[in-house]
């Protein structure tokens, strides 16, 4: 297994920095959206407790599932 980690001090952070900084809001606007909605709507939802697993889990992509097929699936 490789173990040098040495090629990571030559990555030019500053140049990736803005990326980062927008990933890291828009999944936190994704994760505060779907948290807020699925308190609003447990009661309604089939299985809200896999649910909050999966938005707080599989970060972003367990917010947006939640959004296209989770709302969906109501009791």
């Amino acid at each position: 297994m490789n173990t040098d980690f040495s090629a990571l001090s030559q990555i030019d952070l500053e140049r990736f920095l803005p990326l980062l900084l927008i990933y890291i809001s828009i999944n936190l606007v994704l994760l505060s959206c779907a948290c807020i909605d699925w308190f609003r709507r447990k009661d309604r939802i089939a299985t809200p407790t896999t649910w909050l697993l999966i938005i707080l889990l599989v970060q972003p992509i367990g917010s947006i599932l939640y959004f296209i097929l989770g709302r969906r699936m109501t009791a």
